[in-house]
């Protein structure tokens, strides 16, 4: 006998009630509802069916994670965290260990790991990747994966490598799943970003009446638009008080409210601001094809494909302070005291009415351009001998790249510009971000002299008392050319078996050979070098203008009052008996700058 559920009995009376007679031959029998309570179960399921420690998320309909990517759906698990690049989910740690120390793996297959991050910092230098094992999860969009398990404890069916633990990115497979078909479309507003992005996704599964034979296609599109502000000061000193000759950077100071005696005490020496803009656009791909002649067997052939391309230029002041105040005002704090205002004096021979050359001004411009790629291929073939024996058989091979994709396959173009514009400068820390201000000085025409057979005494500019386009000059050009190659083949052989009752065993034999390939080169053009011997010789190139105007400090007030206004900026340096004259900062354009 048939023993009908409470719901089934209900649907089945509502549905002879309302065509009018009875029709026993298509009695419904039950009513499943799955959702997001079926997503958790099967994620509880399977962490209790596994030995070991290890948690898991399923997605709750053909891997629908309403997540941007991989990285950010597996910072739902207890003990995962997410590093982010660009304020998007990149790298994930597991139990305090970082992405170097982490394994991942695609449907049990180590996955190959290739990384070439860059980043612009306005004081240190740039710094390229192309040396890491850590495995990028924004590469690959969320919605084409059916569950993610992060086993946290070793097991020995899972190749070696992992420290932290062992990541598991399951796909959607057409037998498990039947015929669906399932489209996705988004816009994204960034709050950084230019304009609205689109993202769109797009799933279909297929099996035959039979259920032997099934198709799934996935694929997904996503651009995206995005901006970064970053202020940072350069490192910081520690001293205890009294001021006296032993401190050398306030040795002539003027000091207002000075530290109280052997109090702890410190400033940065350094203080810049640097702002970014980038475009990031990834397409993912994936085909599985599953056929099932019998009950006993299976065959499964898996195809993935990924591709990220980031682009973004950035520009960052870079103020050098000798560290030689003329004038400090502290904050009186009486545990540890820090300045609130720092001055520079004059440089040598800079004049009282800030007409000649000074110190100079150096604007850094980096143009980024990162491609990672990934390409799979993987088939298995699942045997059930008997009711107690199984045996599996899979095949892999993949390949990852990270690197650059400019001119001439480079991942950096860099160029430093300035000018010798500095006659008085500041470092104020009354706001919450750190500024550094200067007084102007645009010099009287170009001038050098030649001293020992080295180019000395720079001056340039148009003597105006604004600092602008025509003051400026070229320092240096940086390119790198940093990629990085890894490969992957891999077999497998496993066999368990299973009585059906309190003991079971799993067996295994391995191989796999994973080459990393690094290949970097880096180039250094001097032009009129750190002292800008060539002032006005970048305005336009090609007959394009080669520089423009960019307010870097602006772009931290869009929402809060991070740091003072220039209009108080103004009033309280001439009051202090400095004059400050504002200027823009300075970004390199077009391609012909490079």
């Amino acid at each position: 006998m048939i023993k009908r559920t409470k719901v089934a009995a209900a649907v089945s009376a509502a549905c002879t009630l309302m065509a009018g007679h009875v029709v026993a031959q298509e009695e419904l029998e039950e009513v499943v509802v799955k959702g997001i309570r079926g997503s958790m179960t099967q994620a509880l399921d399977i962490k209790r069916e596994s030995s070991g420690v290890m948690d898991a998320v399923s997605a709750e309909d053909i891997g629908k994670f309403p997540d941007t990517n991989l990285a950010e759906s597996l910072q739902r698990i207890t003990g995962v965290s997410v590093n982010r690049v660009e304020g998007e989910g990149s790298e994930v740690t597991i139990r305090g260990f970082s992405g170097q120390f982490n394994l991942v793996t695609l449907n049990g297959r180590q996955m190959p790991a290739a990384d070439n991050a860059v980043n612009f910092f306005g004081i240190n230098a740039n710094q390229a990747g192309g040396n890491s094992r850590s495995f990028d999860f924004s590469n690959i969009a969320s919605e084409g994966v059916s569950g993610l398990q992060v086993y946290k404890s070793g097991r020995a069916s899972a190749p070696s490598g992992g420290i932290g633990g062992t990541i598991n990115v399951q796909t959607i497979r057409p037998l498990d799943v039947g015929t669906q078909f399932s489209v996705g479309a988004k816009v994204v507003d960034d709050a950084g970003g230019d304009s609205a992005t689109p993202e769109l996704s797009g799933l279909g599964s297929w099996t035959n009446d039979a259920g032997t034979f099934g198709v799934t296609a996935f694929a997904s599109y996503q651009e995206r638009d995005y901006t970064n502000r970053t202020a940072l000061g350069g490192g910081f000193f520690v001293w205890q008080s009294p001021f006296d000759a032993t401190i050398p950077a306030f040795a002539n100071a003027t000091i207002v409210n000075p530290p109280g005696p052997d109090q702890l005490a410190g400033f940065i020496p350094n203080a810049s601001m640097t702002y970014t803009e980038g475009q990031r656009e990834r397409t993912n791909a994936s085909v599985t094809a599953q056929f099932a002649p019998s009950d006993r067997s299976t065959f499964t052939v898996d195809v993935m494909w990924a591709r990220n391309d980031q682009d973004q230029k950035s520009v960052g002041d870079l103020p050098f302070y000798v560290r030689q105040f003329d004038f400090a005002s502290f904050d009186g704090n009486p545990v540890f005291s820090v300045p609130t205002l720092l001055g520079e004096p004059l440089v040598a021979g800079g004049g009282s009415d800030f007409t000649q050359a000074g110190k100079e001004l150096p604007f850094r411009n980096s143009l980024f351009y990162i491609r990672d790629e990934l390409q799979s291929f993987g088939a298995n073939w699942d045997y059930k001998l008997n009711e107690s024996w199984s045996i599996n058989v899979d095949a892999y091979t993949a390949e990852s790249t990270a690197g650059g994709n400019g001119p001439g396959g480079s991942i950096s173009d860099a160029i430093s510009i300035g000018g010798q514009a500095v006659a008085m400068q500041w470092m104020d820390f009354r706001s919450d971000i750190t500024q550094s201000v200067q007084a102007i000085a645009d010099g009287s025409g170009p001038t050098s002299n030649m001293v020992g057979g080295v180019l000395t005494n720079y001056a340039g500019g148009n003597a105006n008392g604004v600092f602008e386009k025509s003051d400026l000059g070229s320092q240096w050009i940086l390119q790198d050319f940093k990629d990085q190659e890894s490969t992957l083949d891999q077999l497998q052989l496993k066999a368990s078996w299973d009585n059906g009752g309190g003991m079971r065993a799993n067996f295994g034999l391995g191989y796999y050979d994973n080459e990393i390939v690094q290949n970097n080169l880096s180039t250094r053009e001097e032009l009129g070098g750190w002292n800008t011997g060539f002032i006005g010789d970048i305005v336009t190139l090609m007959g394009e203008d080669a520089i423009e105007e960019i307010c870097i400090s602006c772009q931290f007030n869009d929402n809060d009052n991070l740091i003072l206004s220039e209009a108080e900026l103004i009033a309280d340096y001439t009051a202090a008996g400095g004059i400050l004259a504002p200027g823009a900062s300075f970004r390199v354009v077009g391609e012909n700058a490079f």
